[in-house]
Protein backbone atom coordinates (compact mmCIF):
# COMPACT_ATOMS: atom_id res chain seq x y z
CA UNK A 1 0.00 0.00 0.00
CA UNK A 2 1.33 3.64 -1.11
CA UNK A 3 0.38 6.64 0.85
CA UNK A 4 1.22 10.05 -1.35
CA UNK A 5 1.98 12.26 1.30
CA UNK A 6 0.37 15.75 2.96
CA UNK A 7 1.96 18.90 3.83
CA UNK A 8 2.86 17.41 7.00
CA UNK A 9 3.30 14.18 6.23
CA UNK A 10 5.95 12.45 4.02
CA UNK A 11 4.73 9.55 1.67
CA UNK A 12 5.33 6.38 2.42
CA UNK A 13 4.82 2.61 1.47
CA UNK A 14 4.24 -0.53 3.34
CA UNK A 15 5.76 -3.63 3.63
CA UNK A 16 4.38 -6.17 0.56
CA UNK A 17 2.38 -8.89 1.92
CA UNK A 18 1.98 -12.18 0.01
CA UNK A 19 -1.95 -13.17 -0.37
CA UNK A 20 -2.69 -16.84 -2.25
CA UNK A 21 -5.90 -16.94 -3.79
CA UNK A 22 -7.18 -20.77 -3.74
CA UNK A 23 -10.00 -21.96 -6.37
CA UNK A 24 -13.34 -22.37 -4.87
CA UNK A 25 -14.93 -25.79 -4.14
CA UNK A 26 -17.31 -26.53 -6.60
CA UNK A 27 -21.23 -27.24 -6.51
CA UNK A 28 -23.59 -28.51 -9.18
CA UNK A 29 -27.47 -29.42 -9.72
CA UNK A 30 -27.88 -32.39 -11.98
CA UNK A 31 -30.84 -33.26 -13.42
CA UNK A 32 -32.04 -36.34 -15.29
CA UNK A 33 -35.44 -35.76 -17.41
CA UNK A 34 -37.33 -38.85 -19.52
CA UNK A 35 -39.86 -38.68 -21.77
CA UNK A 36 -41.99 -41.03 -23.57
CA UNK A 37 -41.51 -41.63 -26.99
CA UNK A 38 -44.86 -42.27 -27.54
CA UNK A 39 -46.33 -39.49 -25.94
CA UNK A 40 -43.64 -37.09 -25.60
CA UNK A 41 -44.71 -36.33 -21.83
CA UNK A 42 -42.27 -36.34 -19.15
CA UNK A 43 -42.36 -39.38 -16.22
CA UNK A 44 -40.50 -40.24 -12.76
CA UNK A 45 -40.06 -43.90 -14.30
CA UNK A 46 -37.73 -44.59 -16.66
CA UNK A 47 -38.73 -47.74 -19.06
CA UNK A 48 -36.16 -48.91 -21.81
CA UNK A 49 -36.27 -47.08 -24.45
CA UNK A 50 -38.04 -43.86 -22.84
CA UNK A 51 -35.86 -40.60 -24.33
CA UNK A 52 -33.34 -39.27 -21.29
CA UNK A 53 -31.96 -36.27 -20.77
CA UNK A 54 -29.30 -35.05 -18.94
CA UNK A 55 -28.08 -31.23 -17.78
CA UNK A 56 -25.58 -30.17 -14.89
CA UNK A 57 -25.89 -26.80 -14.27
CA UNK A 58 -22.04 -25.70 -12.06
CA UNK A 59 -21.35 -22.99 -9.72
CA UNK A 60 -18.71 -22.17 -6.44
CA UNK A 61 -20.35 -23.16 -3.55
CA UNK A 62 -21.07 -19.80 -2.26
CA UNK A 63 -23.65 -19.40 -5.32
CA UNK A 64 -27.61 -20.59 -4.50
CA UNK A 65 -28.54 -22.32 -7.67
CA UNK A 66 -32.14 -22.09 -7.60
CA UNK A 67 -33.05 -24.23 -10.83
CA UNK A 68 -33.61 -21.39 -12.74
CA UNK A 69 -31.04 -21.22 -16.09
CA UNK A 70 -31.48 -17.36 -15.64
CA UNK A 71 -29.59 -17.25 -12.17
CA UNK A 72 -26.62 -16.09 -12.23
CA UNK A 73 -23.80 -17.54 -10.28
CA UNK A 74 -22.99 -14.91 -7.86
CA UNK A 75 -19.47 -15.90 -7.52
CA UNK A 76 -18.35 -16.42 -11.11
CA UNK A 77 -19.76 -18.75 -14.02
CA UNK A 78 -17.56 -21.70 -13.84
CA UNK A 79 -15.71 -22.55 -17.08
CA UNK A 80 -14.64 -26.13 -18.53
CA UNK A 81 -16.35 -29.59 -19.16
CA UNK A 82 -18.35 -31.81 -17.73
CA UNK A 83 -17.91 -35.29 -18.44
CA UNK A 84 -21.38 -37.55 -17.96
CA UNK A 85 -20.96 -41.62 -17.02
CA UNK A 86 -23.28 -43.90 -16.59
CA UNK A 87 -21.51 -46.52 -13.89
CA UNK A 88 -18.28 -46.47 -15.59
CA UNK A 89 -18.90 -45.69 -19.62
CA UNK A 90 -18.66 -42.27 -20.41
CA UNK A 91 -21.37 -40.75 -22.32
CA UNK A 92 -20.96 -37.28 -23.25
CA UNK A 93 -18.05 -34.69 -22.24
CA UNK A 94 -19.65 -31.12 -22.80
CA UNK A 95 -18.02 -27.96 -22.68
CA UNK A 96 -20.08 -25.21 -20.31
CA UNK A 97 -22.26 -22.62 -21.86
CA UNK A 98 -22.09 -18.96 -20.46
CA UNK A 99 -23.85 -19.42 -17.94
CA UNK A 100 -21.99 -22.45 -16.41
CA UNK A 101 -24.60 -25.13 -18.00
CA UNK A 102 -24.12 -28.17 -19.62
CA UNK A 103 -27.00 -30.76 -20.79
CA UNK A 104 -26.85 -34.00 -23.47
CA UNK A 105 -29.51 -36.22 -24.41
CA UNK A 106 -28.74 -40.34 -23.70
CA UNK A 107 -29.25 -43.52 -26.43
CA UNK A 108 -31.21 -45.73 -24.66
CA UNK A 109 -29.52 -47.55 -21.58
CA UNK A 110 -30.16 -51.00 -20.89
CA UNK A 111 -32.60 -51.98 -17.86
CA UNK A 112 -30.75 -52.10 -14.92
CA UNK A 113 -29.46 -49.96 -11.79
CA UNK A 114 -27.14 -47.01 -13.27
CA UNK A 115 -25.26 -44.04 -11.18
CA UNK A 116 -25.23 -41.29 -13.57
CA UNK A 117 -22.27 -39.11 -12.62
CA UNK A 118 -21.32 -35.39 -13.71
CA UNK A 119 -17.50 -34.78 -13.93
CA UNK A 120 -16.70 -31.28 -13.70
CA UNK A 121 -13.24 -30.73 -14.92
CA UNK A 122 -12.69 -27.48 -12.43
CA UNK A 123 -10.97 -24.01 -13.67
CA UNK A 124 -8.15 -21.47 -12.61
CA UNK A 125 -11.13 -20.24 -10.01
CA UNK A 126 -13.36 -23.31 -9.21
CA UNK A 127 -11.88 -27.02 -8.33
CA UNK A 128 -13.06 -29.91 -9.70
CA UNK A 129 -16.11 -31.98 -8.59
CA UNK A 130 -17.79 -35.11 -8.96
CA UNK A 131 -21.89 -35.18 -8.65
CA UNK A 132 -23.82 -38.39 -9.12
CA UNK A 133 -27.54 -39.38 -8.98
CA UNK A 134 -29.27 -42.78 -9.08
CA UNK A 135 -31.48 -44.02 -12.15
CA UNK A 136 -33.20 -47.10 -12.06
CA UNK A 137 -34.31 -48.34 -16.41
CA UNK A 138 -37.42 -50.69 -15.88
CA UNK A 139 -38.34 -53.02 -18.60
CA UNK A 140 -40.33 -52.24 -21.04
CA UNK A 141 -44.28 -52.74 -20.84
CA UNK A 142 -45.39 -54.69 -24.11
CA UNK A 143 -48.59 -55.80 -25.21
CA UNK A 144 -49.79 -58.62 -27.16
CA UNK A 145 -52.43 -59.82 -29.34
CA UNK A 146 -53.73 -62.87 -31.07
CA UNK A 147 -55.36 -64.29 -33.99
CA UNK A 148 -55.97 -67.37 -35.39
CA UNK A 149 -56.71 -69.04 -39.38
CA UNK A 150 -59.53 -70.76 -37.79
CA UNK A 151 -60.73 -72.13 -34.33
CA UNK A 152 -61.36 -76.04 -35.03
CA UNK A 153 -58.77 -78.28 -36.08
CA UNK A 154 -60.05 -80.33 -39.35
CA UNK A 155 -56.72 -82.50 -39.87
CA UNK A 156 -54.60 -79.61 -40.52
CA UNK A 157 -52.00 -77.34 -38.51
CA UNK A 158 -54.07 -74.20 -37.25
CA UNK A 159 -51.44 -70.68 -37.44
CA UNK A 160 -51.45 -68.47 -34.84
CA UNK A 161 -50.35 -64.59 -35.71
CA UNK A 162 -49.25 -62.46 -32.59
CA UNK A 163 -48.37 -58.93 -32.64
CA UNK A 164 -46.41 -57.52 -30.05
CA UNK A 165 -46.20 -53.94 -29.42
CA UNK A 166 -44.20 -51.56 -26.66
CA UNK A 167 -44.18 -47.75 -26.09
CA UNK A 168 -40.27 -48.02 -26.44
CA UNK A 169 -38.02 -45.86 -28.88
CA UNK A 170 -35.09 -48.88 -28.51
CA UNK A 171 -34.02 -51.58 -29.92
CA UNK A 172 -36.13 -54.69 -31.69
CA UNK A 173 -37.42 -57.48 -29.31
CA UNK A 174 -35.99 -60.51 -28.72
CA UNK A 175 -36.84 -64.19 -27.04
CA UNK A 176 -40.26 -66.30 -27.84
CA UNK A 177 -43.98 -66.55 -27.68
CA UNK A 178 -45.55 -69.72 -26.00
CA UNK A 179 -48.97 -70.90 -26.75
CA UNK A 180 -50.62 -71.94 -23.69
CA UNK A 181 -53.49 -74.37 -23.06
CA UNK A 182 -53.72 -73.85 -19.29
CA UNK A 183 -50.24 -74.30 -18.26
CA UNK A 184 -49.46 -76.62 -21.02
CA UNK A 185 -47.01 -74.78 -23.47
CA UNK A 186 -48.40 -76.20 -26.90
CA UNK A 187 -46.03 -74.36 -29.19
CA UNK A 188 -43.43 -71.91 -29.51
CA UNK A 189 -41.85 -69.34 -32.08
CA UNK A 190 -39.12 -66.46 -31.94
CA UNK A 191 -39.72 -62.75 -32.01
CA UNK A 192 -39.05 -61.38 -35.59
CA UNK A 193 -38.46 -57.77 -33.54
CA UNK A 194 -38.34 -54.27 -35.21
CA UNK A 195 -36.29 -51.84 -33.80
CA UNK A 196 -38.28 -48.04 -32.53
CA UNK A 197 -37.15 -45.19 -34.85
CA UNK A 198 -39.76 -43.46 -36.99
CA UNK A 199 -42.22 -46.16 -34.92
CA UNK A 200 -41.78 -47.52 -31.41
CA UNK A 201 -40.67 -50.50 -31.04
CA UNK A 202 -42.99 -53.78 -32.15
CA UNK A 203 -42.36 -57.48 -33.03
CA UNK A 204 -43.94 -60.68 -34.69
CA UNK A 205 -44.73 -64.11 -34.26
CA UNK A 206 -46.40 -66.93 -35.99
CA UNK A 207 -46.80 -70.38 -34.80
CA UNK A 208 -48.35 -73.14 -36.65
CA UNK A 209 -49.20 -76.24 -35.29
CA UNK A 210 -51.75 -79.25 -34.74
CA UNK A 211 -50.26 -80.00 -31.16
CA UNK A 212 -54.14 -78.82 -30.00
CA UNK A 213 -55.57 -80.11 -27.02
CA UNK A 214 -58.87 -82.57 -27.58
CA UNK A 215 -62.11 -80.84 -26.83
CA UNK A 216 -63.00 -77.15 -26.96
CA UNK A 217 -60.11 -74.90 -24.69
CA UNK A 218 -58.99 -71.57 -24.62
CA UNK A 219 -55.49 -70.78 -26.13
CA UNK A 220 -53.16 -68.04 -25.51
CA UNK A 221 -50.03 -66.82 -26.60
CA UNK A 222 -47.13 -65.49 -23.89
CA UNK A 223 -44.50 -63.68 -24.50
CA UNK A 224 -41.86 -64.54 -22.30
CA UNK A 225 -39.66 -61.09 -22.31
CA UNK A 226 -36.29 -60.38 -23.02
CA UNK A 227 -33.06 -58.19 -21.16
CA UNK A 228 -35.25 -54.98 -22.10
CA UNK A 229 -39.02 -56.03 -22.72
CA UNK A 230 -41.10 -57.29 -19.74
CA UNK A 231 -43.37 -60.16 -20.13
CA UNK A 232 -47.06 -59.84 -21.38
CA UNK A 233 -50.10 -62.69 -22.23
CA UNK A 234 -52.57 -62.24 -24.95
CA UNK A 235 -56.26 -62.18 -25.31
CA UNK A 236 -57.77 -66.20 -25.53
CA UNK A 237 -58.91 -68.17 -28.66
CA UNK A 238 -61.67 -70.86 -28.08
CA UNK A 239 -59.96 -73.60 -30.08
CA UNK A 240 -61.42 -76.91 -31.04
CA UNK A 241 -58.92 -79.86 -31.08
CA UNK A 242 -58.82 -83.49 -32.30
CA UNK A 243 -61.77 -84.99 -31.33
CA UNK A 244 -62.01 -87.34 -28.31
CA UNK A 245 -61.93 -91.18 -29.42
CA UNK A 246 -64.09 -94.05 -26.88
CA UNK A 247 -63.80 -97.56 -27.50
CA UNK A 248 -66.67 -99.23 -26.99
CA UNK A 249 -67.39 -103.40 -26.66
CA UNK A 250 -68.72 -104.22 -29.77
Amino acid sequence: ATYGGSGALTESQSTPVAVTVTPEPSTMQLILSSYNPATNGSVTVTPYGYYLGLAARVCGVHSHLGGNDNDICQDGIPTGTVTFKANAATLATVGLSSIGSAATSVQFLNAGSYTIAANYSGDNSFDPGVFSLPLQITKAVTAIAMTANGTTYAGKPLAFTIQLTTDSAGLAPTGVVALESGTTILAQAPVIGAAGGSNLASGTATITTANLPPGTNPLRAVYLGDGNYASSVSNSINVTGKPFFTLANA
